[in-house]
């Protein structure tokens, strides 16, 4: 099977879609999974109902394998899709705001992007994608929502940027980030400086600011970050800088890795130079980097394993 078709087995095969309660006692889905890179564990397969929605395989959770002497952490419980999940097929991508799909019916409609950046790597017509459907009631101008696209190497990998944010704030309050020590208080977008905000304050043995930056492209088991130019990121390096100028403040800058298949994460500075150097004066500073891979399926994006930056 190839990867666009992993969970869109209906649109090949109407038929084959549905399977009968007997040979699965969860309901009428038919399982399928797309195969994943060598070494990585085949977690979040999905199935289809009668009308398309994506339905999750209940698994037990496996322990993740630590990288260079990272924590070790059983995956967490996700953070949830905002509506119901639909299977569609992903056709193009316009305006950087607008998706165009397929929906499992047959009908080409159209699903807000909310990722703004180039999604390198992921806008492969054709492939199969997750939207949310928010209903024809919700008051919205775009019914659906893109959610995930799948990668030619099979996985899923997760294309709402405000999810990194809950993700890492999740992160923050389950223990996966130990540097901080003990936390007592995690507050999102907070004033950093006089023209800047922090995605996530948290006080704990000291007041660390975090940077949180959603990552999505991936090349040879390495992810990227960014990739575009981005000179707000850079931005947001150097004032992570000065704030450690500031007794008893830490500062950190945090990438979340919406797909499961990156070994470990560094800046791409064949993209992005400028970002890169910027980078490497904000560790030499202090400034900590950490970096966290996950997983995406119907439930929502869950917290897979640390990796290492650099």
């Amino acid at each position: 099977m190839g990867y666009c078709a992993a969970v869109l087995l209906a649109e090949a095969e109407p038929s084959a879609a549905l399977a009968s309660h007997s040979d699965n006692p969860q309901g009428n889905v038919r399982w399928g999974t797309a195969p994943l890179p060598l070494g990585l564990p085949r977690v979040g397969l999905t199935g289809l109902d009668h009308r398309g929605i994506v339905r999750p395989c209940q698994r037990p959770p496996r322990r993740t394998a630590p990288h260079q002497g990272l924590p070790m952490l059983l995956p967490s419980p996700p953070v949830p899709w905002p509506a119901p999940v639909l299977a569609a097929t992903f056709l193009g991508r316009r305006q950087r705001f607008f998706a165009d799909v397929r929906l499992q019916d047959g009908t080409a409609t159209v699903a807000h992007c909310a990722n703004t950046g180039s999604m390198m790597g992921l806008l492969h017509p054709g492939c199969a994608a997750l939207i949310s459907d928010h209903g024809p009631d919700s008051g919205r101008k775009l019914r659906y929502t893109l959610l995930a696209l799948q990668t030619p190497g099979g996985a899923w990998c997760g294309t709402l940027p405000i999810w990194a944010n809950r993700l890492a704030e999740q992160a923050v309050l389950q223990g996966w980030l130990p540097e901080l020590g003990a936390v007592q208080r995690c507050v999102r977008e907070q004033p950093l400086g006089h023209d800047s905000r922090v995605d996530l304050l948290v006080d704990a043995d000291k007041q660390w600011a975090i940077e949180v930056k959603s990552v999505t492209l991936v090349q040879e088991q390495v992810a990227l970050f960014p990739d575009a130019k981005s000179t707000r990121a850079v931005k947001h390096l150097q004032r992570l800088g000065e704030r450690l100028a500031v007794p008893d403040h830490r500062s950190a800058q945090l990438y979340v890795v919406q797909r499961p298949d990156a070994a470990r994460v560094q800046a791409a500075a064949a993209i992005d130079p400028d970002y890169a150097k910027a980078l490497q004066q904000a560790r030499a500073l202090g400034v900590a980097a950490w970096a966290i891979a996950c997983r995406v399926d119907a439930d929502g994006v869950h917290l897979l394993q640390r990796l290492p930056v650099g």
